[in-house]
């Protein structure tokens, strides 16, 4: 007696190249899930927490900036004090301490006058302006005084006698600094150095007294 046998009892041999196919799936499937997981935001860190983090980064960033802008507008402003200051203490030891008219040099403040006068009314105009005829101390000092009376002689407070010897206003002797040419008694400062002249005759004169 023949037994009938069904095909479905025998189970069909799966493809070889299939199964791999399946191996492949699988091992793909695997390597997007661990990526899947790697993207996902650390345990205990939600996406909001980055995105505070990235902007607390960039606050600071933009805060540092600027304090940097801050202490460099400080160095600028201490920096044009400084210059300031110099410039004042310049300007006070050269002329601003000085009154309207008159010319600083030194420690002194220098006028020279327009109208003539004699020696005497010269000295008193001085005077009346808290100064006196000016004593001419140093080279340096005859320098600036010939540089600023241009071409008209001006009377100075020295006094001659005989033989080069002499006395200034402020009590000084004359230590003959330079030569006095003449053979009068007051001296005037010309074009050509220092010479006297009769104290009654008319010039212009040169006051000088000290800074404030």
């Amino acid at each position: 007696m023949t037994q009938s046998i069904a095909l479905d009892d025998f189970p069909v041999p799966k493809n070889a190249n299939s199964q791999e196919t399946g191996e492949e799936k699988q091992e793909r499937e695997k390597h997007r899930h661990e990526k899947n997981i790697n993207q996902l935001p650390p345990t205990g860190t939600t996406i909001r927490d980055r995105i505070c983090n990235l902007s607390w980064d960039k606050y600071k960033t933009l805060v540092i900036g600027l304090l940097v802008l801050i202490l460099l507008v400080l160095i600028i402003i201490c920096v044009y004090t400084a210059n300031k200051v110099h410039q004042s203490i310049q300007c006070c030891c050269c002329q601003c301490c000085c009154p309207d008219g008159w010319i600083g040099f030194q420690d002194y403040c220098y006028y020279f006058s327009d109208d003539e006068k004699n020696w005497t009314s010269s000295r008193n105009h001085c005077i009346a302006e808290h100064a006196d005829l000016a004593v001419i101390d140093t080279t340096h000092m005859m320098d600036f005084l010939r540089q600023h009376k241009h071409t008209s002689d001006h009377w100075i407070g020295l006094k001659m006698k005989e033989n080069q010897m002499g006395k200034w206003v402020n009590g000084a002797i004359f230590n003959q600094l330079f030569k006095v040419s003449g053979n009068e008694t007051c001296a005037y400062l010309g074009d050509d150095g220092v010479a006297t002249a009769r104290c009654y005759t008319g010039r212009k004169f040169i006051c000088r007294k000290k800074k404030h």
